[in-house]
């Protein structure tokens, strides 16, 4: 059982490039963050398109960035946030049930006739909890470092952390991934500094008291 005791905010969708592209032509990119500017000039990418070929550096630095830029608490969500956030209250492998079906997300093999053009976001329908291409389109960095169970703490839904952590972890899936990578279970542990096609990103944001309790 996963609880999250902090009410938390995810982005609907993942990370788009224009949104990355607005933060790397800030000024304040590089004081912030430590991080050159990628301006990822060989991708082609649309505005609408979820950012790609970004390691789980780039991923870290965009979420200190916004934290910085908003004085909010933005950061990656830790693998049982994101599973808890992607399951939307579901136990099934997808969170439309349990077979692939045809038109529920961008993944290999997932839909006959995509509604528009493969990588953008929100192209199919969200779980029950909002958000989008929770399973499939990209594969989402979190903030754990990678270990072939999932050891995190199940109380606080805190990260899996190391003194030295060489491989972080990946969930979701990508467009080049079929069914079984786009489970909503699957997990994946690449190499901090991977950045190929279809790793992207996804923030949370840690809501103030005040926020939460405008909702009661």
């Amino acid at each position: 059982v996963v609880r999250i005791p902090k009410p938390l905010a995810f982005s609907r969708t993942e990370i788009t490039y224009a949104e990355w592209m607005d933060a790397q032509t800030d000024l304040r990119w590089l004081p912030v963050t430590g991080i050159a500017p990628y301006f990822m000039k060989d991708a082609k990418l649309r505005d609408h398109e979820r950012i790609e070929q970004v390691d789980w550096y780039d991923a870290d630095a965009y979420a200190r960035f916004m934290a910085d830029r908003t004085g909010r608490r933005y950061r990656l969500p830790t693998d049982s946030e994101w599973e808890y956030a992607a399951r939307a209250g579901t136990v099934t492998r997808y969170h439309w049930g349990d077979e692939l079906g045809d038109g529920h997300a961008g993944c290999r093999g997932c839909s006959s006739n995509p509604p528009g053009l493969p990588g953008d976001v929100a192209l199919y329908p969200p779980n029950g909890f909002g958000l989008y291409d929770m399973n499939g389109n990209g594969n989402e960095w979190v903030q754990d470092c990678f270990v072939d169970w999932q050891m995190g703490d199940r109380l606080t839904g805190a990260a899996v952390e190391f003194d030295v952590c060489e491989f972080r972890t990946f969930r979701g899936g990508a467009l080049q991934d079929g069914a079984w990578q786009s489970r909503t279970a699957f997990r994946v542990g690449p190499h901090a500094w991977n950045d190929h096609e279809g790793s992207t990103i996804r923030l949370v944001r840690e809501m103030d008291p005040a926020e939460t309790s405008a909702g009661n």
